[in-house]
């Protein structure tokens, strides 16, 4: 038998993740654009960079909105609530005299 369903999501999470930052470092790679089309004048060059930022961006942030949907669905298994609404735990008392 395979993994249960909290560990297939959590499974699922972390390859997200690892495709996620996987995809952010392309915005890095000098080797993008090719060799023949560096000879355009700057402003294009740089137009061009500028889309390709944008749509390994957009990638990624479509990869993390996927994590986060997976994290929701966990979160709806276990009865809406969510580990960062949890209460918080009370501090102890404190004496009046201590500053």
């Amino acid at each position: 038998m395979g993994p249960d369903f909290v560990e297939e999501c959590n499974d699922l999470r972390q390859e997200i993740k690892k495709i996620g930052d996987q995809v952010f470092a392309l915005i890095d790679r000098t080797d993008a654009i090719p060799k023949q089309q560096k000879s355009m004048d700057l402003a294009t060059y740089q137009a061009l960079k500028k889309e390709m930022a944008a749509n390994v961006d957009l990638a990624y942030r479509h990869l993390e909105d996927a994590r986060m949907r997976i994290g929701k669905v966990l979160q709806a298994r276990d009865g809406g609530v969510s580990v960062y609404d949890a209460p918080k735990p009370t501090p102890p008392p404190t004496d009046e005299g201590e500053v």
